[in-house]
């Protein structure tokens, strides 16, 4: 088992995104909790159990990711997964930690295993590897821990839906085709404006 397994197999779990929708009021009591790449950042006082950050966050690549990564400077996460791709892994840890991330433990999630996952979850091969042809992060970490044999999965801020809960101007949401799949598969249901 993965270190990221091991945290959330038989343990109540609660999934963090970060659409506009974000609020701690759902997560159950004693729920690991599992946030992606920045959405904790409305949230100061939370340190989650287990923070997933993409290679495209962890290296600035577009102006969601720069404020995404800007947004993470003086936080820390209990044990952080990595997911890696156009880096290797240590440059990704390099980075985070240059821009002001802490972590008591890491692993790496390589693209080709986040790909599995994704195409585990949607019962199919994927139709690309990146970009709006996989999952987002936070589906993915979801994805990830139905498959590890969490007890129960409790989300907040997953949308289909544009923009995000730490920045204060209109975003384009990405991914959300595929996201939607993987949620109707695993028979949840988005209750949206």
């Amino acid at each position: 088992m993965t270190p990221f397994q091991t945290l959330v197999s038989g343990k109540d779990v609660f999934v963090l995104g970060s659409a506009p929708s974000a609020s701690l009021d759902a997560r159950p009591p004693g729920a690991r909790v599992i946030a992606s790449n920045g959405s904790l950042i409305p949230f100061p006082n939370l340190v989650p159990d287990i923070l997933v950050v993409n290679n495209f966050t962890a290296r600035g690549g577009s102006q969601v990711a720069r404020l995404s990564l800007r947004g993470l400077a003086g936080r820390s996460a209990r044990h952080l997964v990595a997911v890696t791709g156009l880096q290797p892994f240590d440059t990704v840890l390099a980075s985070l930690a240059s821009a002001g991330l802490a972590w008591d433990s890491a692993e790496e999630l390589t693209i080709e295993a986040r790909n599995s996952i994704v195409e585990i979850a949607l019962g199919r091969p994927l139709q690309g590897a990146i970009g709006d042809n996989t999952a987002s992060t936070g589906v993915t970490a979801l994805a990830w821990a139905h498959q590890s044999g969490a007890a129960s999965l409790t989300l907040s801020g997953i949308s289909l839906k544009g923009n995000h809960s730490y920045i204060d101007r209109p975003t384009v949401r990405k991914h959300a085709d595929i996201d939607a799949e993987i949620l109707a598969r695993l028979g949840i249901v988005l209750s949206e404006d």
